[in-house]
């Protein structure tokens, strides 16, 4: 016998007519878009001491992951003290540091381990690191897209130079992210200033100088900020070494080619290099300033790690950016400096004229104390010889009256004569 039709019951379809009049419709499951960047809600709840973490690979396809320390230096490769730098212990530090297989990057907000194929962004949620997440997807999927309509081809056999390698491309953009965010903090400082500034000298109050203190404290920050910068990039740029061993691409072409020493590859003029990877090899493993090519194999890595011109040129542009940044910070910081000079010397002449009227006044009051001194003994209730002559209290007073003013101007003259008067 068949399986009976499945019959919906009266009791049911008269449900779904009053939710259709009621207007409530069963919402349709979201969609996910390719690529899209996940944000955590999304996520389910998070493990204790794990952290999210957004993966980016060369094609420009991400995914957030939950992963505890274990996992994550499972999927990287590095030290477990590595870890640290991206920890809220070195929030306020910068480090570009290289390591076998990654490059570990912390620089402000942006706390990023770096592989020759792969980048783990920390802390995707947070506000001031969406915009690095969008815009580094967005040029590893235009540079993709690049790739496989035949532009890399093109360019090799055309000569040009070709893009850089996927680690330096990451940290060009977290480079540049930066410098654009402390340009931006930079910049906003100083409209900040200078009007506190103008203000403070036409107008000594309270108000102003609370506006100045927390101008010099946003630019004390601002400035141990840009100079970490500074000292890392610098750093860098002293250490050909260290430059070398941030080239993740040479080194994991190199142990590629090295698990096969029989593998030829030949880039005379009359041969054919077998893919893109393999023309890239013969450049890394050549000199550069030589134009005619030549016969390589996989081994061939003479003075490979000391071919380091292409970083060195990309940290040099934003160490100059940053530099630039640090001499704004320089020259509100001598603002400061010359406002608060003048202050004190505005200052400096408040209390001069005060101490000239505290003279006056010192002076003022010596002269009435000998006046008082003098006629205090006459207005006693005691005969004096002086009693005896007719008319004598007007002469009396007027000459006391010339001694006081005389002892006034005497003490003045004294204190002109010694040039602390102007």
């Amino acid at each position: 016998m068949g399986k009976p039709a499945v019959v919906a019951r009266p009791v049911d379809r008269l449900v779904v007519q009053q939710q259709r009049a009621r207007g409530i419709a069963q919402a349709p499951p979201p969609q996910r878009v390719e690529n899209q960047v996940v944000l955590a809600p999304i996520l389910k709840k998070k493990k204790p001491g794990a952290k999210l973490w957004m993966r980016f690979d060369a094609a420009g396809k991400s995914e957030v992951l939950e992963c505890d320390r274990n996992a994550i230096l499972q999927r990287v490769s590095i030290p477990a003290r590595d870890l640290r730098i991206l920890g809220p212990v070195f929030s306020q530090s910068s480090h570009i540091l290289a390591r076998e297989n990654a490059m570990v990057v912390n620089l402000e907000y942006i706390k990023t381990i770096i592989t020759a194929e792969e980048v783990y962004l920390l802390d995707p949620n947070n506000p001031n690191v969406v915009p690095f997440a969008e815009r580094l997807q967005q040029q590893l999927l235009l540079q993709n897209q690049i790739e496989k309509e035949g532009g890399m081809q093109a360019m090799v056999s055309e000569g040009l130079p070709e893009q850089l390698p996927f680690e330096f491309r990451v940290l060009e953009i977290a480079l540049d992210v930066v410098c654009h965010y402390l340009e931006t903090k930079v910049w906003e400082l100083e409209h900040k200033a200078r009007p506190a500034l103008d203000q403070l000298t036409k107008m000594i109050s309270t108000s102003n100088l609370e506006l100045v203190r927390s101008v010099k404290s946003q630019l004390t920050r601002l400035t141990a900020h840009v100079q970490k910068v500074r000292d890392e990039l610098v750093q860098l740029l002293d250490d050909d070494e260290n430059m070398a061993d941030l080239y993740l691409t040479r080194k994991l072409q190199q142990t590629q080619h090295m698990d096969s020493p029989l593998v030829t590859i030949i880039s005379d003029d009359g041969g054919t290099a077998s893919s893109i990877v393999s023309r890239k090899l013969v450049r890394l493993a050549s000199l550069k300033g030589h134009g005619h090519s030549r016969r390589s194999t996989a081994t061939h890595t003479v003075n490979s790690g000391l071919d380091v011109d292409e970083l060195e040129m990309l940290l040099e542009a934003y160490f100059m950016q940053v530099d630039a940044s640090l001499n704004k910070l320089s020259l509100v910081r001598e603002y400061i400096s010359d406002t608060e000079d003048y202050i004190n010397i505005q200052l400096d002449y408040q209390r001069n004229q005060l101490f000239q009227f505290q003279i006056m006044l010192g002076a003022s009051a010596l002269s009435l104390s000998v006046g008082m001194a003098i006629v205090g003994p006459v207005s006693m209730n005691i005969h004096i010889p002086i009693y005896d002559y007719n008319n004598w209290f007007t002469p009396f007073v007027c000459s006391m009256v010339v001694v006081c003013i005389s002892i006034f101007f005497s003490v003045i003259g004294y204190v002109r004569w010694k040039g602390l008067f102007e």
